[in-house]
């Protein structure tokens, strides 16, 4: 349970990591939407 649970969910981070990347970059990274860690 508690693995996959943890698999899934940083899954869907890195993919909103990736699209975050791409479109803003290094300036607004320093005023991140909502982070989970």
């Amino acid at each position: 349970m508690g693995k996959q649970k943890k698999t899934r969910k940083y899954a869907t981070m890195k993919r909103m990591l990736s699209l975050r990347d791409q479109r803003l970059k290094e300036k607004d990274r320093l005023k991140p939407e909502k982070t989970e860690k």
